[in-house]
């Protein structure tokens, strides 16, 4: 304890807790049973019985009250030795649902023993007489069911990933619902049936009315459609019926089914020669509808030359070696694209690629070109010709003459021929040497200098061409090979020559003494 001035003091507190009665007495068994043999006389107990009580003092004394049943006293009597009685499960509570009723002497009292609530309800009722005497019978109530649940779905909205190369009419998925109503051949209020209310877009997908089931009509197509939303329904079959819906959302994975397609069915392309090596050349270009590794497309040449190399993740063709136009023009590549697929699918396509010219020969002629000419050639007489060769293409090989310095007797034109510049006299020299410059048309050109040796002949030529005649010859489109492109009529002619040029794609049809066919060579056209 504390005083007003701060000091404090101690001292010893004895509580006495005083007993209350609140423990009944514990026999010490359960159940006694005896045995007794008849005709047993009294000459001790027949049985100790005991309790006790955890109380204390006069609260736990117990005393032993003994009650004899007369056993030919009379029990109650039930009308019935079971009752059944039906109910349904959304009665409320204190309605009465049925009765039981016994007879006997006196007053009888009644209460139940044990109860079971599944289906139904099992009630063991006791009568029992004032005097102890009781009787027993057993009440079964059926519990009716009522459609007061609804069907139920785990979640209202669920994703599932399809492969678009599920089979047709198999499961790939079962929904499922549950209602705690009964299901049982009498009973459907649990029973529930699954439809498709919805999809967006419109899905091939069908629902099996009583397992839940889904199963495809038509095949799915990643390329087209990725992702479907679909509501189920499900509804019991009570009366009236109740039901619960969910959403469904479906992605369909992809699977390799296409081919890859390229851009173009062929392609054509320039390059020209001598273009240093990885000089681009074409792109070509395929597609996979498919996605990720199914859609992703390597190219690689399947057929060609190796002058051509190209990259497999972005088609471009380039050069991969020295290109010479002279040697060969045209040049036919196979390029194939394959996707990642397994297994892969590949598509090919044909790449022709022409090589353009570069002037990068010079016109070539032989050492010296010897030519005839008679004493009583007259003016614009030709001599002959000159003829170079230039394996380029085009105006790389288009070549033009002309005399390296002007001569008094000859002039040189600009296809070759060499003809005389005034009419020859005795007195001119027999033996003339000309320097003719053969020069393309390329930029910047390249030429070369061809050296001519004429020989004055005297005395009166046997050979005279007979005027006048084409000499420039144009081969219509529609000549095929043997039509005749010109004819030349001469005197004096022993036999007709064409001079190689080793551009000639023509021949002589006839040497008959006075006349020249020329026509289409079959053998070169």
């Amino acid at each position: 304890m504390k005083s007003s001035d701060g000091l404090t003091g101690a001292c010893l507190v004895s509580i006495q807790v005083q007993d209350a009665n609140d423990n009944v007495p514990v026999f010490s068994a359960i159940r006694y049973n005896i045995t007794v043999r008849e005709g047993y006389r009294p000459a001790g107990p027949l049985l100790v019985v005991s309790a006790t009580d955890e109380d204390v003092g006069t609260f736990g004394e117990a005393h032993v009250h003994i009650q004899v049943i007369d056993s030919d006293a009379n029990a109650p009597v039930f009308t019935q030795s079971s009752y059944l009685i039906k109910t349904p499960e959304d009665i409320l509570p204190g309605i009465s649902i049925g009765s039981v009723l016994a007879t006997g002497p006196g007053i009888i009292r009644y209460r139940y023993l044990d109860a079971d609530k599944h289906d139904r309800v099992v009630l063991n009722v006791q009568a029992e007489l004032l005097n102890g005497a009781t009787n027993q019978t057993q009440v079964v109530i059926l519990i009716q069911d009522h459609n007061d649940n609804s069907p139920k779905f785990p979640v209202d909205v669920l994703e599932i990933t399809v492969s678009e190369n599920q089979s047709l009419h198999e499961p790939f998925y079962v929904v499922r619902a549950t209602d705690k109503d009964k299901k049982k051949p009498n009973f459907q209020n649990g029973a529930i049936l699954y439809s498709l209310i919805s999809s967006h877009p419109p899905c091939p997908v069908m629902v099996l009315p009583l397992t839940g089931q889904l199963q495809l009509t038509e095949p799915l197509d990643f390329e087209k459609i990725k992702t479907y939303r679909i509501r189920i329904k499900a509804q019991d079959q009570g009366i009236p019926p109740r039901s619960a819906n969910m959403t469904l959302i479906i992605h369909v994975s992809d699977f390799n089914d296409n081919h890859p397609v390229f851009e173009n069915s062929t392609y054509e392309a320039e390059v020209a020669e001598n273009s240093i090596p990885m000089t681009a050349v074409l792109q070509v270009k395929a597609h996979d509808a498919d996605s990720r590794e199914n859609g992703q497309v390597l190219y690689r040449i399947t057929n060609g030359s190796s002058v051509f190399g190209i990259d497999e993740k972005s088609g471009l063709i380039y050069t991969n070696g020295n290109i010479d136009r002279e040697v060969r023009s045209t040049y036919g590549l196979t390029i194939t694209a394959q996707d990642k697929g397994k297994p892969p699918f590949s598509s090919s396509v044909h790449v022709r690629v022409l090589i353009t010219d570069v002037n990068d020969n010079p016109p070539s002629c032989s050492s010296t070109t010897s030519m005839v000419v008679p004493i009583d050639s007259t003016l614009l007489t030709t001599v002959g010709t000159v003829v170079v060769t230039d394996p380029d293409n085009g105006a790389n090989g288009t070549v033009i003459y002309r005399s390296q310095q002007s001569h008094p007797l000859f002039i040189v034109k600009s296809n070759g021929d060499v003809q005389l510049r005034r009419s020859l006299r005795e007195s001119d020299p027999s033996d003339v040497r000309l320097s003719i410059i053969a020069s393309d048309q390329g930029l910047p050109p390249k030429s070369t200098v061809c050296h001519v040796r004429v020989k004055i002949g005297h005395g009166t030529s046997a050979v005279k061409l007979i005027e006048p005649f084409e000499r420039n010859i144009h081969v219509p489109k529609d000549c095929l090979t043997g039509c005749q492109l010109q004819q030349l009529n001469a005197t004096g002619v022993a036999k007709w020559q064409i001079q190689s040029n080793g551009k000639a794609a023509h021949d002589i049809s006839s040497t008959f003494a006075d006349a020249l066919g020329i026509v289409v060579d079959p053998l070169r056209p």
